[in-house]
């Protein structure tokens, strides 16, 4: 299980990686932000990194999402 929830925030690294020149709004990174919402009851991030998705600035979107990537990984290692 715990390698389930590492891969699924490495596919969140790697689209915040990514999402300066490609749009992320994939169906592997919605799947990986569902399967971590099953297991923190505070989803607070896991929503603000969904939403950052849409920025349309490539900066700002990449900006955003490290920020809420932080959080999430940060919510999981506790």
């Amino acid at each position: 299980m715990a390698g389930e929830k590492s891969h699924a925030v490495q596919v969140l690294r790697d689209a915040v990686e990514q999402c300066y020149d490609q749009d992320m709004r994939t169906q592997e990174v919605y799947e990986a932000l569902d399967y971590l919402s099953t297991y923190r009851s505070k989803r607070s991030a896991l929503v603000e990194f969904r939403q950052a998705l849409d920025i349309s600035h490539p900066e700002q979107r990449q900006l955003a999402l490290r920020h809420y990537l932080k959080r999430i990984v940060r919510e999981f290692e506790s």
